[in-house]
């Protein structure tokens, strides 16, 4: 399973093998063994990078993931493959002040929530809505931080892929 992983302001591509803890994992372009023993009442875990041990404690809070490893507070953006093809269709870009993030649908489906109002102010990743499609449902996550500008779609309404959905602007 292919990840984006954001850590201090520098992306990286993970790319995590089938095989559960173990395994060779490859980091952006370079392969780097591993072994993770899970600790069975949620404290620290052992984690083996390359032959070098490493206690890890993990506190997982929606996309981030704060990391203490070896002493050190990380704390990381983890989005997978299909999330970040979701953002991609949905117009995701940086927050910048002036910014406008377009949403718009990433397949054809169901409107089966709106989350929000105009006026509303949201983070980055907040959910805005959800659409139903192919029987499951896929919330749609704010592009920016800043403020609801615009709603082109109400609960019920049927979508096709890319259609425009909301406008959230940071002013």
């Amino acid at each position: 399973m292919k990840y984006f992983v954001e850590i201090q302001g520098r992306r990286h591509t993970v790319d995590l093998p089938d095989t559960g803890d173990t395994g060779t994992a490859k980091i952006d372009d370079a392969d780097i063994s591993f072994h993770r023993r899970r600790s069975r009442h949620g404290g620290l875990d052992s984690l083996l990078l390359d032959g070098q041990s490493h206690a890890l404690q993990t506190f997982p809070d929606a996309d981030r993931i704060n990391v203490r490893i070896g002493g050190a507070d990380l704390e990381a953006t983890v989005i997978d493959e299909r999330r970040e093809a979701i953002s991609r269709l949905t117009g995701l870009n940086q927050s910048k002040k002036g910014a406008v993030g377009e949403v718009k649908a990433p397949m054809p489906g169901l409107v089966i929530k709106i989350e929000v109002t105009v006026g509303q102010t949201v983070m980055k990743g907040d959910g805005l809505l959800v659409i139903e499609a192919m029987k499951m449902e896929n919330e749609i996550r704010s592009p920016i931080a800043g403020n609801v500008a615009k709603i082109m779609v109400s609960k019920g309404t049927a979508v096709e892929k890319g259609q425009h959905l909301m406008v959230v602007a940071n002013g």
